[in-house]
């Protein structure tokens, strides 16, 4: 199944995608480009990436491995857990703060709470908070947020938060990006 993307969506410069870069959040953007994310992340409108740091990752299990082709099974948990960690809007650390929950693309919540100063999403640690995108925030979590299971009637639903209409299991699989580098501050991911 092809997603045609109507003439009016364009990919925003500076994008998370392309501002998710760095040696602490390769196996998460890895994942994105795996599971076909990317085009999505790209085109959003106001996103948040809850993007787990490569240690977090690094032993989670059924993760693709040095290229291995995945089985379709496969990538479709795999859709499944990286839209557990996007929000289909625009939050900074002051909003996550304002907040009881958070409702990920996947349709899975989390509470936010805040101890000793310090915000937790789900359980998880910001690292690293309010890196600034064109089309979104990215915090940098540790460990991974637990993800529900994958439900199949969730293809073709509404997304919880905002009651737009997506199809995560028809996304295509995209191919890597060679073409991305490092922004070479040991400051940003």
């Amino acid at each position: 199944v092809e997603k045609v993307v109507p003439a009016r969506q364009i990919i925003h410069p500076q994008n998370v995608v392309e501002v998710l870069t760095g040696p602490t959040v390769q196996a998460f953007r890895q994942l994105m480009e795996t599971c076909g994310l990317v085009e999505l992340a790209q085109l959003a409108d106001g996103i948040t990436l809850l993007a787990p740091h490569d240690a977090a990752l690094r032993d989670l299990d059924g993760l693709p491995r040095d290229g291995a082709p995945a089985s379709a099974d496969t990538l479709d948990l795999h859709r499944h857990r990286v839209l557990g960690h996007m929000i289909e809007e625009r939050l900074t650390l002051r909003d996550l703060m304002q907040r009881d929950q958070v409702t990920m693309m996947n349709g899975d919540t989390h509470p936010v709470t805040i101890e000793n100063g310090r915000v937790r999403i789900g359980g998880a640690r910001l690292l690293m908070k309010n890196l600034q995108a064109s089309n979104g925030i990215i915090h940098i979590i540790m460990p991974t947020l637990r993800v529900g299971p994958l439900q199949p009637a969730t293809a073709g639903t509404t997304a919880p938060s905002t009651g737009r209409n997506y199809d995560p299991l028809a996304i295509p699989v995209a191919p890597a990006d060679a073409g991305r580098g490092s922004n070479g501050d040991g400051n940003q991911p």
